[in-house]
């Protein structure tokens, strides 16, 4: 199978919703939150696979690697039904992955977890 772009995605969605759209929610604003819960549901269930199979079985067994892989598109496809009702274009998404990417690279998370647990106990000790 090709590696699917953006776009390839929010395209797929798009067909997907076209094909179903007398039986599923509108295209509004109103029911992304419903996608992201839907979104949280499924990624329950690939957490209940990980839990139940274990990283080992995930990665060397068939039929659980399937399992957790297809939870996890299902996953990738409330989230981007979320955001196409946000109209979130696949371009901004683009453009705000490849920003917080360099923010990240450019980021020392010890420094940062070091700060902020100083901070806490600063503030634990001035109580």
């Amino acid at each position: 199978m090709k590696d699917v772009t953006l776009r390839d995605l929010f395209d797929m969605q798009a067909k997907l919703y076209k094909k179903n759209k007398e039986r599923w929610q509108d295209m509004d604003v109103t029911h992304a939150k419903d996608h992201l819960l839907y979104m949280i549901e499924e990624l329950g269930e690939a957490i209940a696979i990980l839990k139940k199979q274990k990283e080992e079985a995930i990665m060397h067994d068939a039929v659980t690697r399937e399992a957790f892989v297809t939870e996890m598109s299902d996953v990738l496809m409330y989230y981007v039904e979320a955001l196409r009702r946000f109209q979130v274009t696949p371009e901004e998404l683009g453009t705000a992955y490849i920003q917080k990417f360099q923010k990240n690279m450019s980021r020392n998370y010890d420094d940062e977890y070091r700060k902020q647990h100083d901070l806490l106990e600063d503030q634990r000790h001035s109580k």
